[in-house]
């Protein structure tokens, strides 16, 4: 199993956020192009075009001919990174309007599809009133570009574009959920905010500290900071006469924590090599853990994470070791320099959204019981006993042990996590209600831990129970049992915004799902559970354009989004009709459109139905419900897998609503059918302001989820920002946010939606407004949205079942070597992949004889004899 998992990366400055690798910043001059900028890190040429004083250095260019190359030769495409870039040209005159034009360049050479182009000019001319276009490429594993050097070029299509040194034409790469980085964190928990951030960073001064909490510092004695006229570094030599350089990092007081990870990031660089061979450095935490990075002789970007437990490193000082691998050169002298550390760490302690937690300790002569939050009884038919000096439980044969609740059941939208010690020759059988399982644990302790989702293996509303029980001959040994509880994820979903006006669209909806768009709202995509779908924008975008709605499809099933309609059609339906019955055919053509091109429908949510004012005067909620009832008896049938919902303003108007949503649920039940959510158009401004409360909406998401068995939603936006700006309606957003699930909100959803000027862009989906050419996007606020979901608890659900068991215990291989072919045998674990490998001479590093195999499977007879020949073997353990 691999512990340590490192990544080398071309540098980025600022780690995981956007950073510019090459810009019009100094690149060139009123008089010529500058061949280096960017502190020597970019170089620049140009083919034609001219250069002039105009609003500041200028490059002139009047075909696509002439053309002005910025790359940076120690930088290369790198997968887990977006690569977005942008120019900004301007037109002198009105003779002078065209297109501007930026491509990436890989290697010097200009990629394919990467060319944008667009208008110089925003319809006023000169230096100040420059137009701006954007393009945006992903790296993912596999593609081409990988290990090629970055570059941009600027280019105009015609006569003449200009261009100017200031930095506005750049090109930037920003970290992505493609790199893995996220995905350290065993299953089933969560990162809990960070711990501390320490980060040392150096300048032609010195080394400058930041951001440090835990008080760490360079160890007396290894220093080792060097300072020159450009930068400065840890320096690490190690000379043919075996002296060696360190440097070591410690925090006075500090240990290592259980249930941490430790994140450590640099810059780094072989600065000078005589041997080529020693290219090793190895970091060393606690004076016990070893990681050993290969480093090149290119400025890259280095990362890793560990966990504090699964290498023993819990109690341990804080200390953190630098030391070239190796203990000689063959020749002169080999320096590594270390630039920018960081240090930071995070928790794995807390659950998401806690319930409760009941944990079940012995002695050697009963039960000790704490964390007892829960009222729950224990029972079983083994005894209390002491096994190699720890108190346990004992199960003979298929004795078992119970957990028990008096009055509590398995609750929906709710997992739980059942942990414990053991070991025995038989397996383990679990039960939680009426699911079971059977954990194969061997003879050693190991730890199990099993996650239950209990609306997906159908146990909600069962009572809630647990039971341990022996499968066989032979004795199973207990120790710390504990049940613990976890609510649902709040599921995000999005709806774009008509900007104010019926059936309007935003400005980039068409352009965002362009191939070489894509690329730069692809977090929101992957965080996206639920599109909502206007129908207006159907009606006016979508109904006769099939190409869109194929290409809509594509994107959204490449990223498992589903689709819910929010339909408008119900809306004062009989009212409509003259009192007569209405029809929902254009509902259910327009569902039958989507799925027809490849959307995958999940719901439908009736739109103000019950809150709306009907235009010609009063309209009685009776005709209200009666126009619900009637769209499902009609579109139901056709659709019967949807969920239908409404969405509804009257808590947020302060309008009675208990009576009417009791007089809704009966009437639809009634008439044979049932609704299944409801969702609160409730602008998150109107408890920012006092006109409202946030424990009004509290209250009628209860009212919604358990006097009426509904599931629960909200629309999340912001009236008043909407009116004003982009940047107040992501800040109202934001805030509101914070304060509603403060006050005790636990909604399954909440949908991120405008319907007003503001805010004008829905991507990119960079959060940093500063970073974001169009600003706080709507995209970027989705984004934030589901941080400020996380920071309260509400992440992703675990799996619909997920097992996991560590051993503290060596994995032991044996093999018979007496039999005509050898035999392998091995104690195999629930939860394990196990890999064989054979080497004839250690030097040449081990091959693969046979992997993938796991549990029952626990030997192996290797059918290829090699005779005559020393042979090494290696089984290797991994989760898959």
């Amino acid at each position: 199993m691999n512990i340590f998992k490192s990544i080398g990366l071309a540098f980025l400055a600022g780690s995981v956020q956007a950073a510019v690798l090459v810009s019009s910043d100094g690149a060139w001059s009123t008089n010529g192009i500058n061949s280096m900028s960017n502190n020597g890190m970019q170089t620049n040429s140009h083919n034609g075009g001219t250069f002039s004083q105009w609003g500041g250095a200028s490059f002139n260019v009047n075909a696509e001919t002439q053309t002005l190359d910025m790359q940076a030769p120690a930088l290369v495409y790198t997968a887990g990174y977006t690569y977005s870039y942008k120019a900004s040209a301007a037109a002198a005159q009105e003779n002078m309007i065209t297109n501007q034009v930026v491509t990436l360049l890989a290697d010097g050479a200009p990629v394919a599809a990467s060319r944008v182009s667009g208008p110089n000019v925003l319809g006023i001319f000169g230096s100040d009133n420059r137009n701006s276009i954007f393009g945006y490429r992903t790296i993912e594993t596999g593609d081409p570009l990988i290990g090629q050097t970055v570059g941009l070029r600027l280019s105009s299509e015609g006569s003449q574009s200009r261009f100017r040194a200031d930095g506005d034409s750049n090109l930037r790469a920003t970290l992505t959920s493609h790199a893995g980085f996220n995905s350290e964190l065993p299953s089933g928990h969560a990162a809990t905010g960070t711990l501390f951030e320490t980060e040392f960073e150096m300048d032609a001064g010195g080394l400058i500290t930041t951001a440090n909490p835990v008080g760490m510092a360079v160890a007396a004695g290894a220093e080792l900071v060097v300072t020159n006229a450009a930068d400065s570094y840890f320096r690490l030599n190690l000379n043919a006469e075996g002296a060696r350089n360190r440097f070591e990092l410690e925090a006075a007081g500090e240990l290592f924590q259980a249930e941490t990870t430790y994140r450590l990031s640099f810059l780094a660089r072989k600065m000078i090599e005589n041997d080529l061979s020693q290219n090793e450095i190895n970091i060393i935490l606690g004076d016990t853990c070893t990681n050993t990075l290969t480093i090149s002789t290119a400025a890259n970007f280095y990362s890793f994470t560990v966990n504090a437990d699964e290498l023993a490193l819990a109690g341990n000082s804080f200390t953190i070791e630098f030391v070239p691998e190796g203990a000689t050169v063959t020749n002169s002298v080999n320096q590594y320099r270390i630039y920018n550390l960081e240090v930071s760490a995070e928790s794995l302690s807390a659950g998401v959204a806690h319930l409760y937690q009941t944990s079940f300790e012995t002695n050697g002569s009963g039960l000790v019981a704490s964390d007892y939050i829960r009222d729950m009884a224990f029972s079983g038919t083994g005894r209390f006993d002491q096994d190699a000096g720890s108190n346990c439980y004992v199960l003979g044969g298929t004795e078992s042990l119970s957990v028990t609740s008096a009055d509590d059941t398995f609750r929906i939208g709710t997992s739980y996590e059942i942990a414990f010690q053991t070991r025995g020759p038989s397996p383990v059988v679990v039960s939680a209600g009426s699911f079971s399982t059977n954990l194969v644990v061997g003879t050693e302790y190991v730890d199990c831990a099993l996650i239950v989702d209990a609306d997906k293996v159908g146990i909600s509303d069962e009572p809630l129970s647990l039971t341990l029980g022996g499968a066989g001959a032979g004795e199973t040994f207990i120790r710390s049992l504990k049940l613990s509880a976890v609510s649902q994820a709040i599921g995000c979903w999005f709806e774009d915004s008509n900007m104010g006006t019926n059936g309007g669209i935003p400005p980039d909806f068409f352009s965002r799902y362009d191939a070489a768009n894509v690329a730069s709202w692809t977090n929101s995509l992957e965080t996206m559970e639920v599109y909502y779908l206007r129908y207006a924008t159907y009606r006016d975008w979508l109904k006769t354009n099939s190409v869109m709605k194929t290409r809509m499809a594509e994107v959204f099933n490449q990223y498992g989004i589903k689709v819910a309609l929010d339909d408008t059609e119900a809306t004062w339906g009989h009212a409509k009709y003259n009192y007569n019955t209405p029809s929902y055919q254009k509902s259910i053509d327009a569902l039958q459109d989507l799925e027809h091109h490849g959307w995958n429908l999940c719901a439908v949510g009736m739109q103000s139905v019950l809150s709306k004012p009907w235009r010609d005067g009063p309209y009685d909620m009776s005709w209200r419900i009666l126009d619900i009832v009637e769209y499902i008896k009609q579109v139901k049938p056709h659709f019967p897998d949807l969920e239908y919902g409404v969405i509804d303003a009257m808590p947020a108007k302060g309008w009675e609503y208990k009576s009417h949503y009791s007089a809704l649920k009966n009437a639809v039940e009634e008439a044979g059918y049932t609704l299944d959510f409801i969702e609160q158009d409730f602008p998150i401004d109107f408890a920012i302001t006092g006109s409202r409360t946030y424990e009004e909406m509290v209250e009628a998401e209860h009212f919604a989820r358990f006097a009426l068995g509904w599931k629960s939603g909200l629309y999340l936006t912001s009236s008043r920002g909407g009116q004003t700006s982009d940047e107040l309606w992501r800040s109202d957003v934001i805030f509101g946010l914070d304060q509603y699930l403060v006050a005790g909100a636990a909604p399954e959803r909440i949908t991120l939606a405008a319907w007003y000027p503001h805010p004008v862009y829905t991507a990119p989906d960079e959060t940093d407004p500063a970073l974001n050419p169009n600003g706080s996007t709507m995209l970027g606020t989705f984004l934030l949205m589901d941080e400020k979901l996380s920071e309260h608890g509400f992440v992703g659900s675990p799996e619909s079942v997920s097992v996991s068991v560590d051993s503290d215990q060596p994995l032991k291989l044996v093999a018979d070597f007496e039999a005509a072919k050898p035999v392998f045998q091995w104690d195999a674990l629930t939860g394990r992949e196990y890999n064989l490998y054979a080497a004839t001479n250690l030097l040449s590093g081990f091959e693969l004889v046979r992997g993938g195999m796991s549990y029952p499977q626990n030997s192996y007879t290797n059918e290829t004899v090699m005779t005559n020949r020393t042979v090494f073997y290696k089984l290797e353990a991994v989760k898959p």
